[in-house]
C-alpha cells in the first residue's frame, strides 16, 4: 500500500513531498504510513506543522489553510489529473497524542472507555461492518447485544473487558504465511485515531459548555447592574458584545435608554 501526506483544499490536492530530506527526518520514508504518523506527531498542532512546511517550501502558501490528511493507493503515487486516492479517516495526529499508538496504552484506554456508553455506542457502530468477517463475527454480534443491554439497564457485563482485549488483538495483528502474527500498523492507526477523534470531539464539547456557562454568569451579572441602575457605558458595551439573543439585546437596550432618559430629566429639573 502506498501512503501520502496531502493537503486538500476544496477539490484540489497537494501532495507533501520532501520532508524526508530535512535534517532530523532523514530516516523516514514519505510513503510509509508509520513514518508519516511519526512525522506529524513531531509537531504540537496544525499551525506548527504548516509553519514548518512553509519554511522549507514544501507547500505553496495558498494551501496553508487546507485540511491535512493521509491518502492511500494500492500502487503508485498520486499524480495530478489522475484518479484521486482514497483518504484515511480521522485526519492526522500530533505530539500529545503519541501514546495512542502504543498498543498497551490503547488496550487500557479502550477497557476504561467502554464504561462510557457514548464511546461504546460509536465503537460498535463503526466496527459493526466487520460482522461479515468470520474471525470478527461473534465478537461484533456480542458487542451489539451488550450495547442493547447497556442502554436498557445502564449496566455492563464483566466479560466485556476480555472481549475488547480479544478484539484489539485480532484487529491489530495479521497472520503471516509462516504462521506468525505481526502488528498491522494501518489497523492500529485506525483504532488509535478513532479514540483520538473521540477525545477531540469530547474536549471541544466541554469547551463549548464551559464557555456557555461563563457567558451566562456574565450576562446575569450585567443584568443585575442594569436592573439596579449601576452600570457604566463601558460595561454596557461589554454586555452588548456578549449577547447572542436579539430579543435579550433589545430588552437590555430599552432598559438602558429608559434609564438615560430618567437621568436626563432629573438633571433638567
Amino acid at each position: 500500500m502506498n501512503y501520502s501526506l496531502i493537503i486538500r483544499k476544496n477539490n484540489s490536492i497537494f501532495e507533501v513531498v520532501g520532508f524526508s530530506q530535512i535534517p532530523g527526518y532523514n530516516n523516514l520514508q514519505e510513503h510509509n504510513l508509520k513514518d508519516i504518523v511519526a512525522f506529524t506527531s513531531s509537531f504540537e498542532n496544525k499551525n506548527e506543522l504548516i509553519e514548518f512546511l512553509l519554511n522549507f517550501s514544501l507547500i505553496p502558501k495558498n494551501y496553508s489553510d487546507g485540511n491535512i490528511e493521509i491518502t492511500y493507493k494500492k500502487t503508485g503515487t498520486y499524480k495530478r489529473g489522475k484518479d484521486l486516492p482514497k483518504i484515511l479517516p480521522f485526519g492526522i495526529s500530533y505530539s500529545d497524542e503519541k501514546d495512542f499508538f502504543d498498543i498497551n496504552y490503547l488496550v487500557k484506554y479502550y477497557i476504561e472507555k467502554t464504561k462510557d456508553i457514548n464511546f461504546f455506542k460509536e465503537f460498535v457502530n463503526r466496527y459493526s461492518k466487520l460482522e461479515n468477517v468470520t474471525i470478527f463475527a461473534n465478537l461484533i454480534n456480542y458487542f451489539k447485544c451488550v450495547l442493547i443491554e447497556y442502554e436498557m439497564t445502564g449496566k455492563i457485563t464483566k466479560f466485556l473487558t476480555n472481549n475488547i482485549v480479544r478484539f484489539i488483538e485480532l484487529y491489530t495483528h495479521r497472520k503471516k504465511d509462516t504462521g506468525e502474527y505481526t502488528l498491522d500498523f494501518p489497523r492500529l492507526r485506525d483504532l488509535a485515531m478513532f479514540a483520538i477523534n473521540y477525545e477531540r470531539n469530547n474536549y471541544e464539547e466541554k469547551e463549548v459548555n464551559i464557555s456557555t456557562n461563563s457567558l451566562k454568569q456574565e450576562l446575569k451579572h450585567y443584568k443585575s447592574l442594569i436592573d439596579d441602575g449601576n452600570i457604566s457605558e463601558e460595561e454596557y458595551d461589554m454586555y452588548i458584545a456578549k449577547i447572542t439573543d436579539i430579543n435579550e439585546e433589545l430588552e437590555f437596550r430599552q432598559k438602558y435608554l429608559t434609564r438615560r432618559r430618567n437621568i436626563n430629566e432629573i438633571t433638567k429639573d
